[in-house]
């Protein structure tokens, strides 16, 4: 069993490396038995993560695999069903399978709609309560969530909500408490997310970051050619992040005020869009906010009131 492992391992390092290539021809028509063992794989990925077996995919596991015998593959594939879907030979399947390109700042229309619109009704609705939980679903490594939690706190100092130390950190006021929850189905993107600390280089996590937002990070020495960068605790102490699979039955909260699943769903086929959707919506408190990402359709929405800005649509679930 060792020797199966190993091979995975080999195999999903070399997947990993097919993600940078142009897309795969299609496979032959007459489909080998590495081929089908694949296609097996797949439809079991399906029905653990909802990742959709598109031909793309396939032949990304098909050229990972080749060097793989044919009994090989079949006998770690029957071990492979054997375990649960959070054994890490799944995970380090589905880490390998699924693209985490994120950076700070990312749409910046999404997140002017957010600061001008979604906030406003969010905070409005949270006066009372003075308490606001925020779930990011399929966070990557979390830029989006930093991103998010900069804002809403500069929002929060606008509105008189949150002061300004002589240093530059943002202090809420003491009534109020955010919580911002960031998830994904990877372990390794949630570590990433969890230490809070991104290189500076072309194309990198920074690419789009506001000038203004350098004052929510500080210079790390780290040993690499990059310059490193870590996000400030006073932002870091709203955060938080764990794994989670949108395929589960449970969501990581409920009463949410606002939940964001933005280019998760493109991997899912419209029976598990429909679930991971139910799921989202089950997470929200009555009046709370979903946005998805900018060519995922609604699935529910007579479960929604739905509100357009220059970032897109954002909907508002409904008291009843």
């Amino acid at each position: 069993m060792d020797e199966l492992l190993a091979g995975l391992r080999d195999s999903t390092r070399a997947l990993s490396a097919l993600q940078a290539k142009d897309r795969a021809a299609p496979a032959p028509a007459a489909a080998t038995a590495k081929q089908q063992a694949v296609h097996e794989l797949m439809l079991d990925v399906e029905r653990h993560f909802g990742i959709h077996p598109s031909p793309q995919v396939e032949n990304k596991l098909n050229r990972a695999f080749q060097a793989m015998p044919d009994h090989v593959l079949r006998e770690w594939l029957d071990y492979l069903r054997g375990q649960p879907g959070d054994h890490p030979e799944w995970v380090s399947l589905v880490e390998s399978l699924t693209v985490h390109e994120t950076y700070f700042g990312r749409d910046k229309p999404m997140l002017d709609m957010m600061t001008e619109s979604v906030f406003q009704h969010v905070l409005e609705r949270k006066k009372d309560s003075r308490r606001l939980t925020i779930w990011s679903a399929g966070c990557s490594t979390g830029e989006e969530v930093y991103s998010i939690c900069m804002l809403l706190l500069e929002t929060l100092l606008a509105a008189g909500l949150a002061g300004e130390s002589g240093n530059g950190e943002i202090m809420l006021d003491p009534a109020w408490n955010i919580d911002i929850l960031g998830t994904d189905i990877s372990g390794q993107v949630i570590r990433v997310a969890n230490a809070g600390t991104y290189a500076h280089f072309n194309m990198g996590s920074f690419r789009s970051l506001p000038r203004q937002h350098w004052r929510f990070f500080e210079s790390m020495e780290v040993a690499s050619a990059s310059e490193h960068y870590r996000v400030k605790n006073f932002v870091r102490r709203h955060v938080r992040f764990q794994r989670h699979n949108l395929m589960s039955r449970q969501a990581p909260g409920m009463g949410i005020d606002l939940v964001m699943c933005r280019n998760v769903m493109i991997y899912f086929n419209d029976e598990k869009k429909a679930q991971a959707q139910a799921l989202l919506t089950e997470a929200l408190r009555p009046e709370g906010v979903l946005m998805l990402g900018g060519t995922d359709v609604l699935l529910y929405p007579d479960r929604y009131q739905r509100n357009f800005g220059k970032g897109g649509a954002w909907y508002v679930k409904k008291s009843t």
